[in-house]
């Protein structure tokens, strides 16, 4: 795929929405593209992400037993060097046991945050619609199954593009109905007896092995395997997204008041409805079947009020026109705002209206993924202040930078995820659609587009500063970068 034209490309993910996507599994061995990254990038990663704080998304399984990397001489560290460093000392602390390195929700460098970019822009341009919540898992090890057995994510539901590294890896993958009628199989480390109703799919370095998240699944792996996951969360509860955006604008609000703690945690009660409506309880564990738990749960679960959060939050997808992405910009969708409608019945509308523009433009900016890592940024451009003879440009015509108005006095801007919040004035939006024109403009140029639209009586000066530091905003949010030659 990776010699493939654009329109091949775009063939290709029709193809596969129509007949993969959430419904069968697909395996290409090799040749799907190049590797998204190696292995002594990946190990870069794990060390820019701290893995000696603690973190439930990041360990090291022993024979299956997991062990905090936080604090502990388990944790990877910079005198490793690379993978096999790791695995070199590692295995003179633990001798022939089997062990798994697992480190999720990772912060990725420059490089892999723009081919999960495009990876996931050319998906959801094929879907239509929008997910939220995608993140990279790394898996490194010697073991010959998953450390957590055969397993299915409960909540969310999670498909997963597999990427090996730098061997062949094999996964292996069940039916639903099979594990409901074969229970034992769940978190089984031992599954030989259920291989054959099992379907095992291989591939190598540069191909990828997806699978939806209905499926059970586990891997093996041989020594020295290096494997990336790009975990999809495929769930359309756009209620748990939006409650972590709330918090956000009640922590920018109100702080650490008595206040701003007890809005925080009335979100949680439907954020906690929400959570409990999706998970199948024999993804919990078949042990709750017939407990207490589990009798509560269901009770929950179909009481009235989840009914009506569940069918405000699962009715709809979050549709978008990829090919004009300002104008998905602008409309946000039923999805959306029938996840908004509980929290106003508790919050302040304009609370819950501004998280909600900011989740609807961090999903279009980044299609599902995290926002781009901003200490990415001053690798590349250092810490540049804009001055009257700069010449910008647009940082890359993939990126455009999105802006919705809220009310008659505020607009978000955004890019890449990350967001800038101006007093509304009428200086900024065609501001903005000269850059995304991807064309080099000087800042004298642009100031004087900016003082032309303004009225006689206001003040040229403060109009002046006022541009420079809205452009400096977007550089140092990664929407613009500087160019070094003069244009004129």
């Amino acid at each position: 795929m990776s010699q493939q034209t654009k329109e091949d490309t775009t063939q290709f993910w029709q193809q596969f929405i129509l007949k993969n996507w959430e419904y069968e599994p697909l395996a290409i061995q090799k040749d799907f593209t190049q590797a998204p990254t190696t292995s002594d990038e990946l190990f870069s990663i794990i060390l820019d992400n701290s893995p000696n704080e603690p973190c439930p998304s990041k360990g090291l399984y022993i024979d299956g037993k997991l062990h905090t990397l936080a604090g502990t001489h388990f944790c990877p560290t910079k005198e490793d060097g690379s993978f096999s460093g790791y695995d070199k000392r590692i295995r003179s602390l633990i001798s022939e046991q089997e062990y798994a390195l697992v480190v999720g929700n990772i912060e990725v460098n420059k490089f892999l945050w723009e081919s999960t970019y495009v990876f996931l822009k050319q998906l959801h341009s094929a879907l239509g619609y929008l997910y939220n919540g995608h993140f990279h898992t790394i898996l490194y090890g010697n073991y010959n199954s998953l450390p957590f057995g055969v397993y299915c994510n409960p909540y969310p539901p999670e498909g997963k593009f597999y990427f090996p590294i730098v061997t062949e890896e094999n996964v292996v993958l069940w039916k639903p109905e099979y594990v409901e009628k074969n229970p034992s199989i769940v978190l089984s480390k031992k599954y030989d007896e259920f291989l054959q109703d099992s379907l095992t799919l291989k591939a190598k370095p540069g191909g990828m092995i997806y699978w939806p998240s209905n499926r059970w699944y586990t891997t093996t792996s041989q020594a020295g395997s290096i494997s990336l996951v790009m975990v999809m969360n495929v769930s359309n509860n756009f209620a748990v997204p939006l409650a972590k955006f709330l918090i956000k604008e009640i922590d920018y609000l109100y702080g650490n008041s008595l206040k701003g703690s007890f809005l925080k945690k009335i979100i949680e009660i439907p954020l906690l409805i929400s959570i409990v409506g999706k998970t199948k309880l024999h993804y919990l564990g078949y042990s709750w079947k017939n407990s207490l738990r589990a009798h509560l749960l269901k009770n929950i679960s179909n009481s009235d009020f989840f009914v009506l959060i569940k069918q405000r939050s699962e009715e709809n997808q979050a549709f978008f026109n990829p090919k004009n992405i300002q104008e998905s910009a602008e409309n946000i969708p039923d999805a959306l705002k029938l996840a908004a409608i509980p929290f106003k019945e508790i919050f302040d509308s304009s609370i819950v209206e501004r998280a909600t523009i900011k989740l609807w433009l961090r999903m279009l900016t980044c299609y599902g993924y995290t926002p781009f890592p901003k200490a990415q940024n001053t690798l590349f451009q250092g810490d540049k202040e804009l001055t009257i003879n700069n010449y910008v440009e647009i940082w890359s015509s993939e990126h455009p930078i999105l802006w919705r108005q809220r009310g008659e006095n505020e607009l978000i801007v955004c890019v890449k995820g990350h967001f800038i919040q101006v007093l509304y004035h009428p200086i900024f939006v065609p501001l903005i659609k000269n850059i995304n024109t991807g064309k080099v403009y000087s800042i004298k140029k642009l100031l004087e587009h900016s003082i032309y639209m303004i009225k006689k009586s206001e003040d040229i000066e403060f109009i002046e500063k006022l541009v420079l530091k809205f452009l400096n905003e977007l550089l140092s949010n990664c929407g613009i970068k500087v160019i070094d030659q003069s244009f004129e």
